[in-house]
């Protein structure tokens, strides 16, 4: 950024008047206002002194900067301000962004210097009345419909469902770094699932705690349950005192019903009711535990068992030998289970824990019977929920400084000429139409201009010819319209795929039907062995489904790359910086220390 140092105890008006030319210095250190102050006091500033300004300043340059025809040089000058004093007041009329050439009389320059142009308001659709509350919701819905005519959102009963839950999330969850270590991002302890059900009326859960595709270990322990106390084990509940190590059986078979009992009898002690555990338990534990009333949930993931632990307050026991004297047991003040049937026909089972710490993180389940517009609606709720949760630290930061909406004229001449000249043109582009029309940011105080290459001097730049026409690439409503079809396609393959494969009732191989005892050659049987079984379906349908999503997300990601929409709000939401790092004392000198490289710096949400 440009700066200059202030001059202290003395006015703008003295600093003018004091001006010398043993005071220029280099244009990189100073601001917009003294560069033309430094362009105005500068002797002789004809063409002439103006082309040896710039062999002398400009001599480090590129080459094809230093090898420019001088004559395309046009000199421009400029009055700064006009000051008049009243009453003891300076009053600064407006800057001039017309340049004056030598054809122009004086009295045509003085009758545009007296003549002050209206301010431009520097948000024009925000009502000043309002207070900065009114102001961000108003922008959040002004995204919120901008985002579901992007995402082709037919089923416009969602925008109230999303406005509504993602405002109350980000008001309830919070984020505490110092104390409790979390992750500055929100969207790490809201989990969002979808499920594709057979209803018209699209509906939305919020559930505050953690839900899970996962089922109790047996049927007995399906009931609900109220008031559970969780305990959580990172390990198996087994018998195996030496992993990764061969050992007879006697021993095993000696040592496993005590080992097991005493095991059972140490988790019990600290009277849980619903236990989680990462691996494997034993067949004995598990018939021990469930005679004690305790739930028991296997095989469940490390992430699961961390957002489990968060919302309840319980430890992580590394494993179950270890000593039970400093953890923690969860509470959880509603425990259940849950059989979701799918609109295909399929059943999924989901663990509840509900009504948990509703600051520590919560669960949407997403009903609806369209899935694009459910994958669209989970999007949309997690982009939305994260600026929520923006606007409320950019709102705590103003009202920590007691700012309020106030209409106030730019000090800069600069900026308001600027602004001015674009809201005067009337050719404008597509790019610059699209641009008004769409809502990149939830803070009613950022609005973006069209970029240079986009106004009528950009466009008629000589530099036009070298870039790949064009330059900002931006989504029209037939991308839009594509890309649905696109994503309904995909959708659709992907239930075509998780479809339920009916077992044939007639067997598939001779052996099914008249045995195999006697078969005379070896290869038949290995080939019954191989292929006349169907317990292997399911596996192979859900390995098959795994590669067929990844390549398709791969295709989907070079296929977006290709097609880069610059008015995109999830792209605005971050920050990209060129970075890199030199150092005349290197021995890399005059190369980089590090390469430039673009560092995308994601905003914290």
């Amino acid at each position: 950024m440009w700066g200059c140092t202030p001059d202290f105890g003395s006015t703008t008006a003295e600093s003018e008047d004091s001006f010398t030319p043993n005071m220029i210095k280099s244009p990189s250190l100073l601001c917009v206002k003294d560069l033309y102050i430094q362009h105005d006091s500068r002797p002789g500033s004809d063409t002439t002194s103006i082309r040896t300004g710039l062999r002398d300043e400009e001599e480090s340059g590129p080459d094809w900067f230093r090898n420019m025809d001088p004559d395309t040089i046009t000199p421009v000058k400029d009055d700064y301000k006009s000051r008049e004093t009243v009453g003891g007041c300076t009053i600064e009329s407006r800057f001039d962004p017309v340049p004056i050439s030598s054809g122009v009389s004086s009295e045509v320059v003085n009758e545009r210097k007296s003549s002050v142009k209206t301010p431009v308001s520097s948000s024009p659709s925000v009502n000043l009345d309002d207070d900065i509350d009114r102001a961000f919701d108003q922008r959040v819905e002004q995204l919120l419909s901008y985002l579901c005519f992007r995402e082709r959102l037919n089923d416009l009963r969602w925008k109230s469902i999303i406005l509504s839950m993602a405002k109350e999330i980000a008001q309830t969850v919070k984020i505490d770094v110092a104390k409790r270590h979390d992750h500055m991002n929100i969207l790490t302890y809201v989990h969002v699932k979808k499920l594709f059900v057979d209803q018209k009326e699209p509906k939305a859960e919020l559930i505050w705690g953690v839900v899970c595709n996962k089922s109790v270990a047996h049927k007995s322990m399906e009931e609900p349950l109220k008031d559970a106390s969780v305990m959580i084990v990172a390990g198996s509940i087994e018998y195996e005192r030496i992993p990764g190590r061969l050992s007879t059986l006697e021993p095993i078979l000696n040592q496993e019903v005590e080992f097991l009992t005493k095991q059972v009898e140490r988790i019990l002690s600290r009277r849980p009711s619903v236990l989680l555990v990462e691996g494997n338990v034993s067949r004995l534990a598990l018939d021990l535990l469930r005679h004690a009333g305790v739930r028991v949930v296997v095989n469940v993931s490390l992430r699961v068992l961390q957002r489990i632990a968060r919302s309840t307050g319980a430890d992580i026991l590394p494993s179950s030998d270890a000593q039970l004297i400093q953890q923690n047991i969860g509470f959880c003040p509603h425990f259940s289970q849950r059989t979701v049937v799918f609109k295909d026909g399929r059943h999924k089972i989901l663990l509840v824990f509900n009504e948990c710490h509703p600051d520590r993180g919560c669960s949407v389940l997403l009903k609806g019977p369209d899935a694009r517009e459910l994958r669209v609606v989970k999007r949309i709720l997690l982009f939305l929920t994260s600026i929520q949760y923006s606007s409320l630290l950019e709102k705590a930061f103003l009202n920590m400084f007691n700012v309020r909406i106030s209409f106030q004229i730019s000090n800069c001449e600069v900026c308001e000429a600027r602004r001015e000249a674009i809201s005067e043109n009337n050719e404008k582009s597509d790019f610059e139409k699209s641009l008004l029309s769409s809502v990149l940011s939830a803070s009613p105080f950022l609005y973006y201009e069209p970029p240079y290459l986009e106004s009528v001097k950009g466009r008629n730049c000589s530099l036009i010819p070298y870039f790949n026409l064009p330059v900002y690439h931006f989504y029209t409503n037939e991308d839009f319209d594509a890309r649905q079809s696109e994503e309904e396609n995909e959708v659709q393959c992907c239930l075509d795929r998780q479809c339920p494969i009916s077992v044939p009732a007639t067997p598939r191989h001779y052996y099914s039907i008249n045995g195999a005892r006697n078969a005379g050659k070896m290869d038949d049987l290995n080939s019954f062995r191989a292929l006349g079984g169907a317990i292997f379906k399911k596996r192979l349908r859900s390995r098959r489904l795994k590669s067929s999503v990844q390549s398709d997300s791969k295709e989907r990601q070079r296929s977006r790359c290709l097609r880069h929409d610059m008015l995109d709000p999830y792209v605005h939401q971050r920050v990209a910086v060129l970075f890199g790092s030199f150092s005349a004392k290197s021995p890399n000198a005059p190369y980089f220390c590090v390469r430039p490289w673009v560092v995308l710096l994601q905003q914290v949400l």
